[in-house]
C-alpha cells in the first residue's frame, strides 16, 4: 500500500513539477512506487495457487505486463493531444489512488497466520534473540 501511495503522490507531484528536475527527481520517486504494482500480484498468486492454476495464472500476468506497454503511447498520444502533458500525470495519479483504494477494501491477507509467523516482521516476536 505504501508504494501505491508514494506512486499516486509523486505523480501528482510531476503534474505539477515546476521545472525539468523537480520533475526527474519524482520521476524516479513515482518508479520506486510503481514497483509495487509489480510485486502485488504476483504474491498473490503465489500464495493462492500452486501447479497449473499457478502458471495458467502467472501467464496472464505476464500477458497484461507485457501488452501495456504496447498500448499505453497509444492512450498516451491521445491524452496529451487532448489535454497536455500534465495530463498523462493526472491520469496515472487517479489509476493509483482507484488501485490503493481497490487494494484496501478489496484484497484480503494471502497468507495464513501461520504462514506469516517466519516473516520479517514478526521474525523478532517470534525469535526474540
Amino acid at each position: 500500500m505504501a508504494g501505491l501511495a508514494l506512486f499516486a503522490v509523486s505523480s501528482a507531484g510531476c503534474a505539477m513539477a515546476p521545472d525539468i528536475y523537480t520533475l526527474v527527481v519524482l520521476r524516479f520517486i513515482q518508479g520506486l512506487g510503481a514497483s509495487a504494482g509489480m510485486v502485488i500480484p504476483r504474491a498473490v498468486v503465489r500464495d493462492l495457487h500452486t501447479g497449473h492454476d499457478a502458471a495458467r495464472l502467472m501467464s496472464l500476468l505476464m500477458l497484461v505486463f507485457s501488452v501495456s506497454p504496447i498500448l499505453a503511447p497509444l492512450a498516451v498520444s491521445l491524452l496529451i493531444e487532448w489535454a497536455g502533458w500534465r495530463s498523462v500525470f493526472w491520469a496515472v495519479t487517479v489509476a493509483g489512488l482507484l488501485g490503493l483504494a481497490l487494494l484496501a477494501t478489496s484484497l484480503e491477507e494471502t497468507r495464513s497466520p501461520t504462514e506469516r509467523l517466519g516473516s520479517q516482521g514478526n521474525r523478532a516476536k517470534a525469535n526474540p534473540v
